[in-house]
């Protein structure tokens, strides 16, 4: 097998998840992230720059597996405790997408001067997409601007270096980052000042040209784009149906909660395929919803919490005590079932064996290294793969196809048409 001293490899074989983490290491500057026309991002190494040092390849979390050796599930990991509940600032819980809870979580961090700033993601508006960014924020009311972000890429990792001064800070990402800020911190001594790992759930990510699809429902003035908007009574929605609103300064438009499930298939990427870390293993306390689990209020939305380190622990005990968050405990098994957890096995290791087809040269990744032909009734890699040969205009007409043969064809014209008449007038505070 061929030593590669840079992770360039990695992008060339659709391994690449965009954590941030050779950008963070890398004393050349010699890593950018580019996009494709899909929007799958990916990292890219300017050979000019590049030392061939071999730090970047370390830290990679498709090549180096944070996982540790004593870890007896790496799909499920160690867990102290699992909660259900919600944030107790209504204003915080309205705004959410599901309980509130990691904004609750970092305003108590704030208020109790655990943390001088945070690490999170944003989506900063825009037309005619909005663009989905890392920040640091040192300001607690900063943090209602960040609820309803992500679902598309960002290398969250690569806003590390601007955090040096700060002495404590809390971190907020998906596996991926979580995974690739494991490693990093085993590298560099100086980012012993992330005190907090706050994880989320995460069930695949859509590449970004998923923004220009949703865009095309309320052209050419799109400002902002919500992933789910939850319960409103008057409009007909609420937390387990809740839709993705595009919007501008004057006026929106609710996507069907359908149409970003469909999206969601089309836009997956083959990094994302083969993903083992949907529960966040690395992290020191994981959120996200509450998905198939009992005595939940489905209606305006909760959030599920796994505490998994003594930090975590702590982390959830003090907020509950002072008052930030209501949870209640609940049975491990629950969100082992409820997130579906035996099934990913299954499909982690079906979709290994197809990229496996499809890498151009022979990768050495821990992510590919079970695979199994079982149940292949159709190859979602090879058809991502042959979409981004096109050109963006086209992945957007031809995803808005799916969307319309997913919706019985008539049918799904006439609500457009009703959408596009009928807008929601949405009252929010708002500058650009």
């Amino acid at each position: 097998m061929m030593e590669h001293k840079n992770i360039q490899y990695i992008s060339d074989s659709y391994l690449c998840s965009n954590c941030g983490a050779c950008s963070a290491i890398c004393a050349k500057d010699a890593v950018s992230f580019r996009w494709t026309s899909m929007g799958r991002m990916y990292a890219q190494v300017d050979a000019e720059k590049c030392v061939n040092c071999g730090r970047c390849v370390k830290v990679c979390p498709s090549v180096v597996d944070p996982t540790p050796a004593d870890c007896s599930d790496r799909f499920v990991g160690d867990i102290k405790n699992l909660y259900v509940g919600r944030a107790t600032d209504e204003s915080i819980f309205k705004n959410a997408q599901s309980g509130g809870v990691c904004t609750a979580l970092l305003t108590y961090l704030f208020d109790a001067k655990k943390i001088e700033c945070a690490i999170v993601c944003q989506m900063d508006a825009g037309s005619p997409t909005p663009e989905v960014k890392a920040r640091v924020i040192t300001d607690k009311d900063e943090l209602l601007k960040t609820q309803k972000s992500c679902y598309t890429p960002v290398e969250m990792l690569s806003v590390l270096k601007q955090t040096h001064d700060f002495s404590s800070i809390a971190f907020v990402g998906l596996p991926c980052h979580i995974e690739g800020l494991t490693n990093l911190q085993k590298e560099n001594k100086k980012l012993s000042n992330i005190k907090y790992k706050i994880g989320l759930i995460c069930d695949r990510t859509m590449c970004r040209t998923v923004m220009d699809v949703f865009s095309t429902y309320l052209q050419p003035s799109v400002i902002k784009i919500d992933w789910r908007r939850k319960y409103d009574r008057q409009a007909g929605f609420h937390y387990e149906n809740a839709p993705v609103v595009v919007f501008s300064d004057k006026e929106a438009v609710n996507v069907p909660n359908k149409h970003r499930f469909v999206m969601k298939e089309y836009f997956t990427s083959p990094r994302c395929r083969v993903c083992y870390d949907k529960l966040n293993v690395m992290s020191d306390i994981v959120l996200g919803d509450p998905w198939r689990m009992q005595n939940v209020n489905m209606t305006e939305g909760e959030s599920v919490v796994l505490s998994r380190t003594i930090v975590g622990q702590e982390l959830v005990e003090c907020a509950m005590g002072n008052g930030y968050i209501s949870l209640d405990k609940r049975d491990l098994q629950e969100v082992i079932v409820g997130q579906q957890i035996e099934e990913r096995r299954q499909n982690v290791a079906r979709y290994a064996f197809l990229l496996k087809k499809d890498i151009p040269n022979e990768v050495s990744s821990h992510l590919l290294a079970n695979t199994s032909s079982t149940f292949l009734k159709s190859n979602e890699i090879s058809s991502f793969l042959k979409r981004e040969q096109k050109d963006k205009n086209e992945v957007v007409t031809d995803a808005l196809e799916q969307i319309k043969k997913s919706m019985e064809g008539p049918s799904f014209l006439q609500k457009v048409k009703m959408s596009l008449k009928y807008r929601l007038k949405i009252l929010f505070k708002f500058s650009i």
